[in-house]
């Protein structure tokens, strides 16, 4: 953009109009002098890099920060985009003002460029078009802010380089929560998904997929429990969820048996709270659900194993009984319990021979147990 553009577009009714009349005839702005940024700034010195081909522009925009109240600027200038990455790469700046038209990169491809090399600077776009789509197209490729250069004021200019550092720190702390969240997705084996308030699915991890026998996650979004379960199963999932969702009581370590495709059955350790927004509404739910499918078939393998063994010591003519560290009673067959008379299990089961017999015939079974 031209020194006579950018007159036409409205900078001599801008407060830095008397500045722009100034450098028209040739002269330097008062207090500050064309050239490089000292090596060194204060900390509180903010460094901005102004990428601009229009002389004029750079040094009008050079006054316009120098002389901001409340804060401190170091600018430096670069005429290209090429020799602005170079400035970039060679020393980092706090924020950078781009032009999109210059001599080797014109349009939003220069905003693609600096994001590509520099992803972490922030960028307020300075462009001599007025256009709502251009800007919003360059804040979704990456950039902070937006400004026509015709409407750019001291205070615009200030308050933009503001802005662009708050939602570039915005945008990092978000970007960093999102990493966490995905990380925690894809790493973990449990199944992890989030529902909206009619029970649908509006994210899973990638484990959630593979259990229904999809690959992507997204394609169960937007559906339910009835898409995947035997109609009666998936009531009573969604009925749990439901009465969560109007109480607020979460469900936590609920053991469900669960059928799928084939028939096979699952067994899953389900959790399940709400989802509360900033005013404390419920809208929706995250779940957890471990399969524990293993360990219910090795507990009723366990189980299977102690019927079996208590039938094997029941029906052995010899009198058994079992004891523990301390000496008392954890298993006795139906023969010691017939030659001892009148005491069932639940007499026995927990106590010592002293609490059970008779001295001294306790006291010696108990001693000698304790020896063995």
């Amino acid at each position: 953009m031209s020194a006579s553009e950018h007159k036409q577009s409205g900078a001599g009714d801008s407060p830095g109009g008397a500045l722009a009349s100034r450098l028209r005839a040739g002269g330097e702005p008062d207090g500050s002098a064309p050239g490089p940024a000292p090596a060194e700034v204060a900390p509180e010195t903010l460094r901005i890099l102004h990428v601009e081909d229009d002389p004029f522009i750079a040094r009008l925009m050079r006054e316009i920060l120098t002389q901001a109240e409340h804060m401190r600027f170091s600018v430096r200038t670069a005429a290209t985009l090429a020799s602005g990455l170079e400035e970039l790469a060679a020393e980092p700046v706090d924020v950078l003002l781009l032009d999109l038209s210059l001599p080797d990169s014109r349009g939003l491809d220069t905003v693609v460029r600096v994001r590509a090399h520099s992803p972490t600077v922030p960028i307020v776009v300075l462009s001599g078009h007025d256009d709502e789509r251009l800007a919003l197209a360059a804040l979704k490729l990456g950039a902070q802010d937006y400004l026509v250069k015709g409407q750019a004021d001291a205070r615009l200019v200030v308050r933009a380089v503001r802005y662009a550092l708050d939602r570039k720190r915005a945008d990092d702390e978000l970007a960093h929560e999102r990493d966490l969240l995905h990380s925690l997705l894809n790493s973990i084996p449990d199944r992890i998904y989030f529902k909206d308030a009619a029970s649908r699915f509006v994210r899973v991890n990638r484990t959630m997929a593979r259990r229904f026998g999809l690959e992507e996650p997204e394609a169960i979004v937007g559906r339910s429990d009835a898409d995947f379960f035997p109609p009666e199963l998936a009531r009573e999932f969604i009925a749990d969820e439901q009465r969560m969702l109007q109480s607020g009581e979460p469900i936590i370590n609920k053991t469900e048996r669960q059928t799928v495709a084939g028939g096979r059955q699952l067994w899953a350790s389900v959790t399940k709270v709400p989802i509360r927004d900033r005013h404390g509404v419920v809208t929706g739910l995250v779940g957890i659900s471990r399969d524990i499918t293993e360990l219910k078939e090795l507990e009723t393998s366990l189980s299977e194993e102690r019927g079996l063994l208590r039938s094997l010591v029941n029906h052995l003519p010899a009198h058994v009984y079992a004891v523990d560290r301390e000496g008392k009673f954890i298993l006795a067959n139906d023969a010691f319990l017939q030659l001892i008379r009148q005491v069932t299990q639940q007499d026995i089961i927990g106590n010592t021979p002293s609490e059970v017999f008779l001295p001294p015939l306790g006291a010696e079974m108990q001693a000698d147990n304790i020896a063995v």
